[in-house]
């Protein structure tokens, strides 16, 4: 499966122009470089290098919060690292979502969001012609009636798409905000509509999740986002070359972010997509086997 590469962000241009590494180290060797640059740190998440001339990127939980270490597949140097809030895109999402407030600045948000509906309908409802002349003058402006009822119309029917579209907006936008989307997956829930998992998250996408054992026993399938950070064993550092090496073949769009299974379960895994161009949602899953 062909996928194309992401454009590079111009904060991380420096990590995107090495040389390219011929043979380049494993994801294991990469995690453990990482870990060695933050002593006490635990283990988050692996995204796969989406060129050979690309650094790995390595999740690390520390005491000062999240830290998104780049490391060098070839020569394993920490290039860098920065706290994952403090990417552009991470803050320019805070400030739209939440207003760099926290849960209390989405809830705003989203009651500011709900607010403009009531006010979108009761317009339209207070506005709507209850006369029946038909939709002239409602959906398209009236040509024949004169200057003033052609501007008039204008107006009206300017703010009749507006708010229609206004609506739209925002109504699709309800299953992604906290209280609302919350209330979505209750409903799907309680209904059995949910009949698979469904990403009401802006990090949906097409994911896989791939489950390694260390004892060479059949996992079972992984999925979703990775709980809190795990601490790595000898065993997950062996599998996670495995996970890396059936994951790649599968072509996902890249960044495709390793992590171990929510809970972090012993022996599974999961790969995600994060990619921001998704026309589709979808979700495939792998089990794999291997020895450590």
């Amino acid at each position: 499966m062909a996928t194309s590469l992401p454009r590079r962000a111009w904060h991380e241009s420096p990590y995107d122009t090495l040389e390219s590494a011929i043979d380049p180290t494993t994801p294991s060797a990469q995690i453990s470089a990482a870990l060695a640059a933050f002593p006490g740190g635990r283990f988050e998440g692996y995204q796969l290098p989406a060129a050979p001339n690309r650094a790995a990127r390595v999740l690390v939980r520390t005491d000062a919060g999240l830290m998104r270490t780049y490391v060098d597949p070839r020569s394993l140097a920490v290039l860098g690292s920065v706290q994952d809030r403090d990417q552009f895109m991470k803050q320019i999402s805070r400030i739209y979502g939440e207003l760099l407030l926290g849960n209390s600045g989405s809830h705003l948000v989203e009651l500011a969001a709900c607010w403009t509906i009531v006010m979108g309908l009761t317009g339209l409802a207070l506005w709507w012609p209850r006369q029946g002349r038909g939709w002239a003058g409602v959906i398209w402006p009236r040509f024949h009636g004169g200057r003033r009822i052609f501007w008039r119309d204008m107006h009206a029917v300017t703010g009749v798409w507006v708010s229609l579209l206004a609506l739209a907006l925002l109504f699709s936008g309800l299953p992604w905000a906290k209280f609302c989307g919350d209330c979505f997956k209750t409903a799907r829930r309680l209904t059995g509509t949910a009949v698979a998992r469904q990403e009401w998250t802006n990090d949906g996408g097409r994911s896989t999740a791939a489950s390694a054992s260390g004892g060479g026993e059949h996992a079972g399938h992984g999925g979703g986002r990775s709980g809190a950070a795990a601490k790595l064993t000898s065993a997950d550092l062996a599998a996670v070359d495995v996970v890396a090496a059936t994951v790649i073949p599968l072509g996902l769009d890249a960044p495709v972010v390793l992590a171990l299974a929510p809970g972090g379960v012993a022996g599974r895994w999961t790969a995600k997509s994060t990619t921001a161009n998704r026309p589709c949602l979808c979700e495939c899953r792998v089990a794999l086997v291997a020895t450590a």
